[in-house]
């Protein structure tokens, strides 16, 4: 694997592991922010399918956009929807806001997402190092899911 190769695995596989985070961390602290922006308990599903409809509604639009536009394009696109997303999502004062801050975060996964497995498949040459970094892929995403709301328990719990 050249260096370069190295360098496209780990950012990859990062931000894939990044936004299975941001997919599962709100999952247990739903209740505390809730509170916190004045969403009533029988509206805090929502938050949660503010992100997932988005994020599986678009995936295979977006998939085909990386094509056509350029997986790079794609991919950067969405990793800076992410952040600006995320950022406006943490300084939401109010459930609309939160609501749309995840609704640009479930569109950052569905740009994103496919984007990084695309350029995964294209970076690595057919044989086992391909086989490798897919492996990987595989192995960070659930252990994403896994961190996230193990994070979210613990900011929930210690930061409240």
């Amino acid at each position: 694997m050249t260096g370069r190769q190295r360098l496209a695995l780990v950012v990859l596989l990062g931000s894939q592991f990044m936004l299975a985070i941001d997919f599962s961390i709100l999952n247990v602290a739903l209740p505390s922010i809730g509170r916190g922006v004045g969403l009533g308990e029988q509206d805090l599903q929502w938050i949660a399918t503010a992100f997932a409809l988005p994020s599986a509604g678009f995936t295979l639009l977006f998939s085909r956009v990386a094509d056509l536009a350029g997986r790079r394009r794609a991919f950067l696109t969405g990793l800076v929807l992410l952040v600006v997303s995320s950022l406006a999502g943490g300084l939401a004062q109010h459930p609309a806001e939160l609501l749309v801050a995840r609704v640009g975060q479930g569109l950052a996964a569905a740009i994103a997402v496919p984007a990084a497995l695309s350029l995964l498949v294209t970076t690595f040459p057919e044989g086992p190092v391909r086989q490798r970094a897919l492996s990987l892929n595989s192995t960070l995403l659930p252990a994403g899911f896994t961190v996230g709301a193990l994070v979210g328990g613990l900011l929930t719990g210690y930061l409240n």
